[in-house]
């Protein structure tokens, strides 16, 4: 993405320590580890949110990452790489950009923003814990 010319931040999900300063020497920003709250405020800021992986691999492409209902719940438009999975959820209800192949098609779908803000802004309670709880509620007492 920071090669293409997009700005890009990185909240962290748990300590710097150890880490090395990849990242922030390719110019992106990076964040320490923050309270969850605080985190998902943060996010509000930025149009996009990334979920996926830069090459392909079998557990991202096949499972449904916290983060993409993270960046539902704050209104950030998800862009899904190599997630198959998120990517057809998103594209599906038009809530988001399901990227496949290469990132050169990315701008013309990034026109699209406004459209699927306005539709994820009147659609995003819905995929919320507590909009879903009673049906998870169900699935757990199949198990009990």
């Amino acid at each position: 993405f920071m090669a293409e010319g997009y700005s890009f931040s990185l909240f962290g999900a748990g300590s710097h320590e150890g880490m090395d300063d990849s990242y922030e020497r390719m110019g992106a920003f990076v964040t320490n580890n923050l309270p969850y709250t605080t985190m998902l405020t943060g996010l509000r800021q930025h149009g996009f949110g990334f979920v996926g992986a830069p090459m392909r691999t079998g557990i991202i492409a096949h499972c449904m990452p916290n983060k993409l209902f993270e960046y539902i719940s704050q209104g950030v438009i998800p862009i899904c790489w190599n997630a198959d999975e998120a990517g057809e959820f998103v594209a599906e209800r038009g809530i988001g950009i399901h990227i496949q192949g290469e990132l050169k098609d990315l701008r013309r779908q990034l026109r699209e923003g406004p459209k699927l803000r306005e539709r994820l802004l009147k659609t995003n309670l819905q995929y919320s814990m507590e909009a879903q709880a009673g049906a998870l509620e169900t699935f757990y007492q199949n198990f009990v």
